[in-house]
């Protein structure tokens, strides 16, 4: 569906498609084009009402593409994430950390790429107080804990991101990147 079909028109459960109120509309127009808003106040009202959605609090259950499979809060129980932005700018959302609460998944996490709904599935796990997602493993027959890349997450909220994939095995590194990551 393209962008004017979506601001447009909504769809409801049964692919039925209504017309939008004005007021929908504009929501509608600018969660579609990422936000795009020239007047500050209406950008900070429209990037709320828009990070709701996202979090599934306004429109229903949230939905991630991860690994190009879907996953809903409906089948996979609520996600818990961290939206995390550049240490020194405040930037928008660069990488949104998260993990599912379903008790049978509490070692699968996620981490999703530019304030989107797409990502990846990783491996999930406390370490000390620190939250940790681990993901892209190195090659076929490396283990789950041979990853190439490790996201972690700071009590304080820093969240520091590592590559691994041109380090050799057990070299220690300093993190590539650093956020401010908030839940």
């Amino acid at each position: 569906m393209n962008v004017k079909a979506c601001c447009e028109t909504r769809t409801l459960p049964n692919n039925e498609m209504i017309p939008t109120t004005p007021r929908q509309k504009i929501f509608n127009c600018y969660c579609m084009e990422k936000f795009r808003i020239l007047s500050l106040g209406l950008s900070a009202l429209l990037v709320t009402a828009c990070s709701h959605f996202q979090q599934g609090t306004m429109f229903g259950p949230k939905k991630l593409i991860l690994g190009g499979i879907e996953y809903s809060e409906t089948n996979f129980g609520k996600f818990t994430s961290w939206r995390c932005r550049s240490y020194i700018q405040n930037s928008s959302i660069h990488v949104e950390a998260g993990r599912f609460s379903d008790p049978d998944l509490l070692s699968v996490g996620f981490i999703l790429y530019d304030g989107g709904n797409t990502g990846v599935l990783a491996n999930y796990r406390r370490h000390g107080l620190n939250h940790r997602w681990d993901w892209g493993l190195g090659d076929s027959t490396a283990s789950l804990l041979n990853t190439k890349f490790t996201f972690m997450i700071k009590p304080d909220g820093t969240g520091l991101y590592y590559d691994f994939s041109a380090t050799p095995d057990g070299e220690s590194k300093k993190a590539d990147d650093v956020y401010k990551c908030s839940q």
